[in-house]
């Protein structure tokens, strides 16, 4: 037994805690997504040592991957709340001008009538254009007086004649692999090159399938897809798991101690 297995074995812990931490703290957030640890052993061969019989030298965090499975829509009846049910990410583009992708629903129209996220990013279509709910023969959001948004993104408003107006229709994205989108915060991620290239598309209607886009949902917001008793217990296990390698660390401190000891 050595100091680096039990040093290793503490920040790995500490990795997972962090990580279920961060679950817990966002079981209330729109659309996040949780993610969870996972470990891979390390032995000496891996640092050039020959032979077969190598002993372990302790553990790395291999990766932190995000689980996307589908969270519990909350009905809010608020028009302007969409949701996803199967795949697809809401295609955004922040004040920054970086494209970014979410699966939060939470929109509201600005003051110029566009319609954007709680942040300010805004909403694109299929084309990757910011959509305005200010159509023709509209020429103020003021004149705006209802909007519905369809199963299929397509977006009606009304004015003040009570006419219906087709509207642009709301653009979703997906990519070949999921795990290799970045998180950034604000609920959104973007693309890297691990992701793969976006695909851009626009919801189905009926019943959402395992392939392609999924079905919006308005007047609903997506949950979090966090199972909090789950966590729960992940933190619990996570926290013996911090203790007991504390403890080889002590125990191969009274070995030391005892040989230093020795007369």
């Amino acid at each position: 037994m050595a100091f680096q297995q039990g040093l290793s074995g503490l920040n790995a812990a500490s990795k997972s805690l962090d990580v279920i931490g961060n679950n817990i703290a966002n079981a209330n957030t729109t659309g996040f997504k949780s993610s969870r640890a996972e470990f891979a052993d390390m032995v000496a061969s891996a640092m050039g040592a020959a032979g077969g019989g190598d002993d372990g030298i302790g553990v790395y965090v291999a990766d932190v991957a995000q689980q996307f499975a589908q969270g519990n829509l909350n009905i809010t009846n608020n028009k302007l709340d969409l949701a996803i049910e199967g795949n697809g990410f809401f295609r955004i583009k922040l004040p920054s001008g970086v494209d970014a992708f979410t699966r939060a629903g939470n929109f509201q129209v600005d003051k110029s009538g566009n319609l954007v996220t709680n942040e300010g990013a805004s909403v694109l279509d299929n084309s990757g254009a910011a959509i305005s709910l200010v159509v023709s023969p509209l020429t103020s959001p003021t004149e705006i007086t209802d909007v519905n948004i369809g199963a299929n993104g397509v977006i009606t408003v009304y004015g003040p004649t009570g006419a219906a107006l087709t509207g642009p229709t709301i653009g979703l994205a997906n990519f070949p692999n999921l795990q290799g989108l970045k998180p950034i915060g604000g609920n959104n991620w973007v693309e890297t090159d691990a992701s793969g290239t976006i695909l851009s598309g626009l919801a189905k209607t009926g019943t959402p399938s395992t392939s392609g886009f999924g079905v919006l949902k308005s007047g609903a917001l997506e949950e979090s897809n966090v199972d909090l008793t789950g966590d729960l217990v992940n933190l619990m296990t996570a926290q013996r798991y911090y203790q007991a390698n504390a403890q080889t660390i002590k125990t191969q401190d009274q070995v030391m101690s005892t040989l230093v000891n020795l007369r």
